[in-house]
């Protein structure tokens, strides 16, 4: 039986991102994307209910603020694992943020070069109104690595917080 995948992403850049990685590259498995911050929203039980049988759930977050802590985030690993449909929790750490993620795993030196935006607060708004074609030859342009990519290990509360992006990479 085939797993079925479901993101629960921070924000609308980080679903931007995944869609483009699942879509455009086909480097990360298919899956369902809602943004929702599991560090500061728990996992309704409502939509528990619409999640199939043999599901993966992927959570992935910045770890660049430390008050929102890691209580809820487990809460909402064990919510989740605590379902019989529920295969597996993948926890993905965007050490510190989506901005340094890209940085890193690209040829850039600040995260505006990537779409030659004029501030970073611009960067947010033109990644996220990019077409994902667009968005795709801008990261193959600054010769984007996907093995660079959600690999840090966390720092502070986050250090004991596994980083597992490599169990959503599709193997070519």
């Amino acid at each position: 039986m085939a797993n079925n995948y479901i993101y629960y992403v921070e924000g609308q850049n980080e679903k931007k991102l995944v869609d483009v990685l699942k879509s455009e590259f086909q480097w990360i498995a298919n899956g369902k994307v809602f943004v929702h911050n599991v560090l500061t929203r728990p996992i309704p039980r409502a939509s528990l209910r619409q999640i199939k049988n043999n599901t993966i759930a992927i959570f992935l977050f910045d770890t660049d603020n430390e008050q929102c802590g890691i209580d809820l985030l487990q809460e909402n690993i064990q919510t989740l694992k605590s379902q019989h449909h529920i295969k597996d929790v993948i926890t993905i750490l965007q050490v510190k943020n989506i901005e340094d993620e890209l940085i890193r795993s690209t040829d850039i030196r600040k995260i505006t070069d990537l779409l030659q935006s004029k501030s970073e607060n611009g960067f947010k708004n033109d990644f996220n109104r990019t077409d994902m074609r667009r968005l795709r030859q801008k990261l193959e342009e600054h010769h984007f690595d996907i093995d660079r990519l959600w690999v840090m290990k966390g720092t502070g509360i986050f250090a004991e917080v596994m980083n597992n992006s490599a169990k959503i990479r599709v193997k070519h």
